[in-house]
């Protein structure tokens, strides 16, 4: 299972990563693209979990290729800023080890050592790698009640946030207890396999309603912002994942799509930094910030995230073919005795 592509799933990427570049980029109508990382998370939480429902999948191996996945790009981008003077040490260090979600949950988020707020979605898909790949591993032999599990979860997620909201709209956000919902429902998705969410038509319909105006610090805007890109996003990927075909589908599949959806984890650290590092010279141009984080992107995924996976890759293959190289006599003897 590991490496099947499914078709359109990096279009949707694509779809998520625009929305966030330009809410973050204060472009028009997009006040409510911070619901893009919403997206994200839903795509996340079914690939990871189709990998952990894989009977071969080991939990050394799926964590080892899961940080080789998002650890090279991050440190070069936190090492980079840190290096030009755009952050303290103690802020890079929190967003080099994953936690920048607790930072953020502790201080306050418009601190000038903010530079890496947006890494705080990562501190939240590891903390989920590590609670979900234990239960899935152990229980995936019984995947309704893994399922039942994750919707759970995802239901006590949502009501997690928005007690909190009423109170501490910034933790509602930020914290990961309280932004589990899309994950544990795309870990749904990948357990049940449902053939229809909703017509996809609806769902975009929904996303183009809210784009101008959700709004992530009010409780009403928040939920039912991610409720459309839970529902978008979940609409797309049961189509895709059960082979079906259409003008929306056959859109996230194209060339331009999967380019900017392969990017986009590139993408999406670098634009914040380099949108501060060009307001730092006096340019606030968002035609500039664009140009300049699409350059950088293509440049670490090209020379930072292919080649780390590339040489991850290669040692476990070694490691597997050395262990089948060492098991073989052994195997090869126990034949002969049987016979």
């Amino acid at each position: 299972m590991r490496g099947e592509r499914i078709s359109g799933l990096d279009g949707l990427r694509a779809v998520a990563i625009a929305l966030v570049v330009a809410f973050h980029l204060h472009l028009p109508l997009t006040h409510g693209g911070w619901f893009g990382v919403d997206i994200f998370f839903v795509v996340s939480g079914y690939l990871i979990t189709r990998q952990l429902l894989d009977p071969d999948c080991r939990w050394r191996v799926f964590m080892l290729r899961r940080l080789a996945r998002v650890w090279p790009a991050l440190l070069v981008m936190v090492a980079g800023t840190a290096l030009i003077g755009l952050a303290p040490g103690t802020a890079a260090l929190a967003a080099a080890t994953f936690l920048t979600s607790p930072w953020i949950v502790l201080h306050a988020p418009d601190a000038p050592e903010f530079v890496f707020t947006h890494t705080w979605t990562l501190a939240v898909e590891l903390q989920f790698y590590l609670a979900w790949s234990g239960a899935c591993l152990r229980l995936r032999h019984r995947r309704r009640l893994l399922g039942a599990g994750a919707v759970l979860v995802a239901v006590a997620g949502v009501a997690v946030q928005a007690w909190t909201a009423t109170t501490d709209p910034s933790t509602a956000y930020f914290a990961p207890w309280c932004h589990c919902a899309p994950l544990f429902l795309g870990a749904a998705l990948a357990i049940f396999r449902p053939r229809v969410v909703t017509p996809i038509w609806l769902a975009i319909t929904g996303v183009l309603v809210q784009i101008p105006v959700a709004d992530q610090f009010q409780l009403g805007g928040l939920l039912l912002g991610q409720l459309v890109a839970v529902v978008f996003a979940a609409s797309v990927i049961a189509a895709a994942d059960h082979g079906r075909r259409g003008p929306v589908l056959t859109l996230l599949d194209s060339a331009p799509a999967r380019w900017l959806g392969e990017r986009s984890y590139s993408l999406y650290l670098w634009h914040p930094v380099l949108r501060n590092v060009l307001r730092h010279h006096g340019s606030s141009a968002w035609w500039l910030v664009l140009a300049a984080s699409l350059v950088a992107a293509d440049l670490s995924y090209r020379h930072v995230e292919r080649p780390a996976r590339a040489r991850l890759n290669r040692r476990i293959a070694d490691r597997q073919l050395a262990a089948h190289a060492a098991a073989a006599p052994n195997a090869a003897l126990a034949s002969s005795s049987r016979a």
